[in-house]
């Protein structure tokens, strides 16, 4: 993770991770999450896990960096992201200074190679969670509240169709609601990116195959009529893609941290 305010809105791709993350939390998503992502080729990524694992350890062993709370995630194609809560634009500057501060208390700049040099690229963004598309039901399935297994769902609009098809995730909202499935998901949207109008769909499981048992029971129990809505939304579609991954407790910061006595060390 490097300086962040000097790459914030580069890329896409961070944007489902953001998604992926926010269900980690243990509280209601928050309005916005900057998204940082390290793209890491397959060979270098457990090297990179425990450079990683070092450099949030010394970041988190100083003042500035005990307040920091982010989240995070990994999938195929070696990617790790790490999201941080944010209310508003404003707070994407106090997480880029409270970040340096952190790394200058921590020994400096120079804390961060061993990490950095084993990233192909890196990209990063800010994502919007949209409560009036997703769905929490009011009884969850165990796997949507305890599950690690995260899919996710990038809905690139037509330019001009972002509201229709805005407006059929709210019909698939009151079909679940309707009849009371105990799956939900979570929506965001790109607030920053170059192939906007950008939705990501969430969901959570225990594993891939526990999902897929799951979306085959939901499909019998509501016939074609999810199926009608799917074909909808694709008509105010350009591009859709899908992706997997899961949460990493172990490479996020959600708790106070332990205080060093010596936090440069």
């Amino acid at each position: 993770m490097k300086r962040f305010v000097t790459i914030a809105g580069l890329g896409l791709a961070a944007l489902a991770h953001a998604g992926v993350a926010a269900a980690q939390e243990a509280w209601t998503p928050p309005p916005m999450m900057f998204v940082y992502t390290d793209h890491v080729a397959p060979a270098n990524t457990m090297a990179y896990e425990a450079a990683s694992k070092d450099l949030i350890k010394k970041v988190r062993a100083t003042a500035p960096g005990a307040k920091l709370r982010w989240l995070a995630a990994s999938g195929m194609g070696s990617w790790y992201v790490y999201a941080f809560p944010m209310q508003t634009l404003a707070d994407m500057a106090k997480i880029d200074a409270q970040w340096m501060a952190a790394v200058e208390a921590a020994g400096g700049p120079g804390i961060m190679t061993a990490s950095a040099a084993l990233v192909d690229h890196s990209a990063a963004l800010i994502a919007a969670y949209r409560p009036d598309m997703s769905y929490t039901p009011a009884n969850p399935r165990t796997a949507e509240t305890e599950g690690q297994y995260r899919r996710y769902d990038y809905w690139y609009a037509i330019p001009g169709k972002a509201q229709d098809l805005e407006a059929v995730a709210r019909e698939f909202v009151a079909l679940y609601k309707a009849n009371n499935i105990d799956s939900g998901w979570r929506v965001y949207q790109a607030v920053t990116g170059a192939e906007l109008p950008l939705y990501v769909v969430v969901n959570s499981g225990m594993s891939p195959a526990e999902y897929d048992a799951n979306g085959e029971k939901i499909d019998a129990m509501l016939g074609d009529k999810d199926d009608a809505l799917f074909q909808k939304a694709f008509a105010f579609t350009r591009k859709h893609e899908t992706l997997e991954g899961s949460t990493r407790p172990d490479l996020a910061a959600m708790g106070p941290a332990p205080m060093a006595e010596t936090p440069t060390q």
